[in-house]
């Protein structure tokens, strides 16, 4: 996947080792959460996400189209996460995701 995406990486400890664009530390589910928040709309994405370029904004949805399932589990994880904070469970959140390969 690597060769088909070169601008996206899965390092152990950053961002769970989720897929994130390649020398920050964005997640590739930030991209997606963005576009439908934007309702697809690229300059919205660059206005929040400033550091970023398109071709970065572009790759993060090319990956997402032939890697859905993936990002999917990290907005999910995410959601979870969020949703213990809120719900007072802050000392049960887990940071990383150790457990997966």
């Amino acid at each position: 996947m690597a060769d088909q995406h070169p601008m996206i990486t899965c390092t152990p400890g950053v961002q769970g080792g989720y897929p994130c664009i390649k020398g920050t530390r964005t997640p590739v589910r930030a991209i997606v959460e963005y576009d439908r928040i934007y309702d697809g709309d690229t300059d919205e994405i660059l206005a929040a996400l400033p550091y970023l370029i398109h071709m970065q904004i572009e790759a993060a949805r090319s990956y997402y189209r032939e890697c859905p399932e993936l990002v999917d589990e990290d907005i999910a994880r995410q959601e979870e996460a969020i949703a213990k904070i809120l719900s007072g469970e802050w000392d049960h959140v887990i940071v990383g995701h150790a457990d997966r390969e």
